[in-house]
This record gives structure tokens, C-alpha cells and sequence, in this order.
């Protein structure tokens, strides 16, 4: 079976300036999956902070939709950090997937422990789980599934929530909570927007055969960042202007 490859272009806006504009790829020949992010600060936060990231995960659904990781991958520069790499492979043991670092990660934070890395996802294959269930999942409004998340730092869950689904615009919207378990930078008294604090993010999705999801937003700095679908792209390559 031949892999099918869907690209698009998206915009994001912080405190409604621009911020970022983004490149994500989707493949899949049914089974194995790989997806890509490519992410670019524009505007004030280019100088800001200088963020450039590269997200690319790997793995295998099963007939029943189940996910098995192989990879997750990510480069990025961020300020004065320059050319770091998470890199996570998914190793069977004792009947359990453990994520296990990659002697060419660059985190200088000590792993977790291995309760924290056992049976888990990392964040874009929790994408694609989302989106795999929309797929292939008869979905309705209050609908609840929760998925277990890793970084390669940090352990969390995303719950995800059906808010409502709009047959004539042909949209689904849903609502995540990101929910702290390990790895967090405890709450400070003097910090209003601690790491570890809930992070809710609306997410909607258009309902078709591809569902692509066009709309993201989460507050950033208590300022609302949010991520919109610009067009869809031939491919990877030629996919790094806005369409206008």
C-alpha cells in the first residue's frame, strides 16, 4: 500500500500579532504512520526568542487503532540554546513499550523514572492518536478519552472532550486539558502562569476524509496563541508561503 501524505501551511498569532508560521506533514499507508512539524517565529517573538523546531514521530496503529511509537524526534533552537535534540526511541520490555532517551539527546535534565515512561505516547503521535479516533470512531458531543504523554522531560495526560460537532460546516471541535503528573517546575507564589498548572486548549478539525485540523488555540503568558489552517500543500518542499 502506497503511503499517503497530506502537507498544510498554518499561521499562529500571539495577543493577535503574528508569531509563527508552521509546515506540518501527515503520513500514512494505513498502518505505519510518520508526521512532521516544522516551526518558525516570525515577527517580535524572532527576536525574541529565537524559536526554530523540527518534530517528526513514527510508529504503528493497529487494526483496532491502538498506537505503538517507534520515534520521536525534535530539534530546536530557543534563545541562547541552540542545536539541542530530543531524541526517544519506544523499546519492548517485559511485555511493556518503555521510552528510552538516545545517546544523541541533548537534555541535560536526569530521566524520569521508568513508571513515568512506561506505555506512553509522545505529543505528535497523541495528534495522530486524536486524529486516528476521529477517523475511524463514530464521535459524538460529551465524548471523554484520555491519552498518557511523555516529552522526554515531562510526563502529562491530554484529555480530550467532544465539545460539539457542526454538520454544516462540517467542523468537529474538541477541548484538551494538559494535566501536570512528572517532570514539572514546581508552582511559585510569584509566578502567575506556573508550568504546572492546567493547560486547556481548544482544537478543531475539518470533518472529512482527511481531517486536518484547522484551528488550535492555548493561552501563552495568559495571552491567547492561536494556530490557523492556511492551505493545503503539494508537498513539504514547496509549502513556506501563505497562500494569497
Amino acid at each position: 500500500m502506497h503511503a499517503k501524505e497530506l502537507v498544510a501551511y498554518y499561521e499562529a498569532s500571539w495577543a493577535s500579532l503574528p508569531a509563527a508560521t508552521m509546515i506540518l506533514s501527515l503520513g500514512d499507508d494505513g498502518a505505519a504512520y510518520r508526521d512532521v512539524l516544522h516551526i518558525e517565529t516570525v515577527g517580535a517573538p524572532r527576536w525574541l526568542i529565537h524559536f526554530r523546531a523540527h518534530i517528526d514521530a513514527a510508529g504503528t496503529f493497529s487494526a483496532d487503532g491502538k498506537p505503538t511509537p517507534a520515534h520521536y524526534g525534535l530539534d530546536y533552537d530557543l534563545r541562547r540554546s541552540r542545536n539541542q535534540h530530543v531524541r526517544v526511541n519506544f523499546v519492548a520490555r517485559d511485555g511493556n513499550l518503555i521510552a528510552e532517551r538516545t545517546v544523541d539527546d541533548s537534555s541535560s535534565k536526569p530521566p524520569l523514572p521508568e513508571v513515568y515512561r512506561r506505555n506512553i505516547i509522545d505529543p505528535l503521535t497523541a495528534f495522530a492518536v486524536i486524529r486516528e479516533h476521529l477517523l475511524h470512531h463514530r464521535v459524538a458531543a460529551r465524548d471523554r478519552f484520555t491519552l498518557p504523554v511523555f516529552d522526554d522531560v515531562r510526563r502529562f495526560d491530554i484529555a480530550v472532550s467532544v465539545v460539539s460537532i457542526d454538520p454544516i460546516a462540517k467542523l468537529i471541535h474538541l477541548h484538551l486539558d494538559l494535566i501536570a503528573i512528572a517532570g514539572f517546575k514546581d508552582k511559585k507564589a510569584d509566578n502567575h502562569d506556573p508550568e504546572d498548572a492546567p493547560r486547556p486548549i481548544e482544537l478543531t478539525f475539518r470533518d472529512d476524509a482527511d481531517m486536518m485540523p484547522q484551528r488550535l488555540e492555548v493561552a501563552v503568558g495568559w495571552l491567547p496563541l492561536v494556530i490557523r489552517f492556511d492551505h493545503r500543500c503539494a508537498d513539504a518542499g514547496h509549502c513556506d508561503t501563505p497562500a494569497r
